[in-house]
């Protein structure tokens, strides 16, 4: 049998790799795929990282430097909800501005108007 795929991705400024991919049931990652790793949290941020990561389908970013110092928690927690917050909305502007036949549709009505 072959080894795992290993896959590696950026996290913060530094570059972590993984175990095998996580397992994917209809588009929901599996709670095995958590990748809460930061030692100096409390349960109630660790239990806040794990929804950030359930409810975005992203990993935490800044657990190193929580770890390290460099972030409080708060810093971190507040780094990663304005990342995804642009992210989403950069991705929201991609997908509506390419809605295939929108701007037919569009048209079609202002057409209609006159």
């Amino acid at each position: 049998m072959d080894a795992p795929r290993r896959h590696t991705y950026k996290v913060a400024t530094k570059v972590r790799a993984w175990g095998p991919l996580p397992t994917v049931t209809a588009g929901i990652i599996s709670k095995s795929a958590m990748t809460i790793y930061a030692k100096k949290l409390t349960s109630e941020q660790s239990a806040w990282l794990e929804q950030y990561e359930k409810e975005t389908g992203f990993e935490p970013m800044y657990q190193e430097d929580i770890d390290s110092g460099d972030k409080t928690f708060l810093e971190a927690a507040k780094a990663n909800v304005r990342w995804f917050e642009e992210w989403s909305s950069d991705a929201h502007l991609r997908i509506a501005a390419n809605i295939p036949g929108a701007l037919d549709a569009l048209m079609a009505g202002v057409a209609q108007a006159r």
